[in-house]
């Protein structure tokens, strides 16, 4: 039931992806999660991306808790996911880039992991790489789940010996109030804030 899922935020940031955005906004109103916010921001592309999210606007409303749209000249990402961190009111926080998008189970089982395994703040998931036709890539996909298991820890991510997959759901505390959100004078924002998550909390891992 509704009353039993926490609040989960979502953020789509969106630069010049008109190809995909639609694909994207879907699979978060396709998930099989119900209590979501939705934010979308638009960081000033040159494209027809806003045209493109438009046209989502009346299904995005009907389908979430929250949900807003902003678009505006381009900050870079590490701004518009801070910019998105203040709007959110969810007690966990996860972002799709706007040329990605979700398996419709992502943030259930991601969410039934953290809730059960309270000790772990931050948790990904092993991905699927795809091409323009949405064809799965079964040779990249391999490589980009490698070392993927159950214990991540700071020197694997420094080294490079991982690189996590962009499905991180985060304990919006951790990312809010531990780790003071992303880093906008770092240019791999992922890789330091990675590195962050590494010393505070364990890394969950689901297939």
């Amino acid at each position: 039931s509704q009353e039993s899922q926490p609040l989960v935020s979502i953020v789509i940031p969106c630069y010049n992806h008109e190809g995909f955005v639609q694909d994207c906004i879907r699979s978060v109103i396709d998930q099989t999660y119900q209590n979501i916010e939705l934010i979308i921001i638009d960081d000033g592309s040159k494209d027809n991306s806003v045209v493109k999210i438009q046209e989502l606007l009346g299904q995005c409303k009907a389908r979430f808790t929250r949900f807003e749209f902003r678009h505006r000249p381009n900050q870079g990402l590490s701004a518009t996911l801070n910019e998105a961190l203040e709007w959110c009111h969810g007690a966990f926080w996860t972002t799709c880039s706007s040329d990605d998008y979700y398996h419709k189970n992502k943030i259930i089982k991601q969410i039934n992991f953290l809730l059960k395994n309270t000790d772990t703040k931050f948790c990904v998931t092993k991905s699927f790489v795809v091409n323009d036709l949405n064809e799965v890539l079964s040779i990249q996909t391999e490589n980009y789940n490698l070392g993927l298991n159950e214990t991540i820890k700071f020197d694997d991510i420094f080294t490079f010996k991982i690189h996590l997959p962009v499905t991180g759901l985060y304990e919006i505390n951790l990312l809010r109030n531990t780790l003071n959100g992303f880093d906008p004078k770092i240019t791999a924002e992922d890789y330091d804030i990675y590195l962050r998550i590494a010393e505070n909390t364990e890394i969950g891992v689901l297939d």
